[in-house]
C-alpha cells in the first residue's frame, strides 16, 4: 500500500520545493489541494507541477468519486 500526503499550494507556493520536501520524507505520492481558482487555472503553475512530478518521480493521485 502506498502512503501519500496532501500538498496545499497557492500562487505563492514554490511547488518544486514542496515536491523536494515530499521526497526528503521518503514519500513519493500525493494529492494537491488548492482553493484559489486563478491558481488552479494558471498554465504556468500546471507546467511547474508537471515538471516537479517528473523531476522527483512523484505520483499524483486524484479522485473523481466521492467514495474514493
Amino acid at each position: 500500500m502506498k502512503v501519500g500526503v496532501l500538498i496545499e499550494f497557492t500562487s505563492n507556493t514554490d511547488i518544486d520545493a514542496k515536491f523536494a520536501e515530499l521526497k526528503e520524507m521518503g514519500v513519493d505520492s500525493c494529492q494537491l489541494v488548492c482553493w484559489d481558482r486563478p491558481t488552479l487555472q494558471d498554465d504556468a503553475m500546471a507546467e511547474a507541477i508537471n515538471k516537479g512530478l517528473e523531476k522527483y518521480g512523484c505520483l499524483l493521485y486524484t479522485s473523481d468519486a466521492a467514495d474514493d
